[in-house]
């Protein structure tokens, strides 16, 4: 297994301990590498296209990071932009809200809820 990429590790510390796989493949790893890299413990998968290095916290903000980038990217909605955005009585109820495309089915994790529309 080569060591990970220093630009990487750089980039997944700026987004909350998040990389997603285009973030790998950009950087030249290949499926089979990324698998090993989640066998070894080193990543978890969040959601489809996303992971998350175990030794960051696994808290909300890596969470919602992931969820804008995944493919077919989501976007903040809801109470979790109110927190996001620092809003006052925005609740804490560990869900991250997103907007998705009509008929879209981005996640069956129970973090996450999405609201569909075409705007």
């Amino acid at each position: 297994m080569r060591p990970l990429d220093p630009v990487l590790l750089a980039w997944s510390a700026s987004h909350h301990g998040t990389i997603s796989s285009d973030a790998f493949r950009a950087a030249g790893y290949s499926l089979e590498q990324v698998k090993r890299l989640v066998s070894d413990h080193m990543i978890e998968r969040l959601l489809d296209g996303t992971y998350r290095f175990t030794g960051a916290p696994p808290d909300e903000w890596a969470r919602c990071v992931a969820a804008c980038q995944r493919p077919g990217r989501l976007v903040l909605a809801g109470p979790t932009a109110g927190r996001w955005w620092g809003f006052r009585r925005m609740g804490s109820d560990l869900t991250v809200h997103v907007i998705a495309p009509p008929a879209s089915n981005p996640s069956v994790e129970p973090w996450i809820r999405a609201y569909r529309t075409a705007a």
